[in-house]
């Protein structure tokens, strides 16, 4: 970690470990594993577009 406290929507798990979830319709979530919180975040974002896109 840099000593700055990851996104609200990353949650940070270890060594090079930071996890995303998105909720789904349904209320399903969608989990992934990312070595950093730029990538989770670029996922979060993705995800967002495309569901909102259907």
């Amino acid at each position: 970690m840099t000593g700055r406290a990851p996104p609200a929507e990353v949650e940070y798990r270890g060594k090079g470990q930071y996890g995303a979830r998105k909720r789904i319709a349904g209320g399903e979530r969608i989990h992934q594993t990312f070595s950093s919180t730029k990538l989770a975040r670029r996922w979060l974002d993705t995800t967002s577009a495309k569901l909102e896109l259907g």
